[in-house]
């Protein structure tokens, strides 16, 4: 789409860039927030790897969100802005954000980050098993989540302790793990459980559903009339 249209999800507060061209595949974000007169929505920037938005509730906490896609090696997409430019411009954004409140970032990172037992274990605590394998957008990833403190939901939260496959597999590859949440440390207690959904037919990536408990207090508002 060249314009979102509101109708499409009534009720939400929509950041939205388009992709270049209509229908240029691995372009395009969009972060959606359900409207509540618990907490303000703003715009907080954008770059070709991330859209992202902040969420600022009543009590003064914030929470900053992003939407992530990093191209595949290879991908044409990296000619203009490269693996390394993309990462430390995520690097640098989620540096900022941390000085906002709690980070949170999902998407498709291409990334496959292996297990706890390989050389680069990011943040704090141990994660579990994924994806066995660590490819050089994984070591990418977790070389950020070194320097920024974020931390993998990925073999860690409920209910994905496992770290089961988002990709499918095909004729010519496994399935893999090449999506994830990741959160700021002090995030990382609220997060209740991380999910694959297995029943999805609508792409070759399964979404994951991330269920956080943020700790904000919460007032009775009166309506506008």
């Amino acid at each position: 789409l060249d314009v979102w249209d509101d109708h499409a999800l009534p009720g939400h507060s929509v950041a939205f860039i388009p992709a270049r061209q209509p229908g240029q595949a691995g372009e395009g974000f969009l972060v959606a927030v359900r409207r509540s007169m618990q907490y303000v929505v703003t715009d907080w920037g954008s770059s070709d790897t991330t859209l992202w938005v902040r969420i600022q509730f009543l009590d003064g906490s914030r929470l900053v969100v992003g939407a992530c896609y990093i191209p595949p090696q290879g991908s044409p997409q990296l000619q203009h802005n490269d693996l390394n430019a993309r990462m430390v411009t995520l690097s640098s954004d989620v540096l900022a954000a941390t000085h906002e409140g709690y980070v949170l970032i999902g998407g498709d990172f291409n990334a496959r980050v292996g297990s706890y037992g390989e050389c680069f274990p990011e943040g704090l605590g141990m994660r579990g098993w994924t994806d066995a394998t660590i490819n050089g957008h994984g070591r990418r990833l977790l070389h950020l989540c070194n320097r920024t403190g974020l931390m993998l939901c990925t073999g860690r939260a409920l209910g994905d302790t496992m770290g089961e496959p988002t990709y499918r597999a095909t004729c010519r590859s496994a399935a893999t793990r090449p999506d994830h949440f990741l959160v700021s440390p002090s995030l990382l207690p609220h997060v209740c459980s991380s999910s694959v959904i297995q029943d999805w037919e609508g792409s070759d990536h399964l979404p994951i559903q991330l269920h956080i408990h943020m700790p904000t207090t919460f007032r009775e508002v009166e309506a506008c009339t």
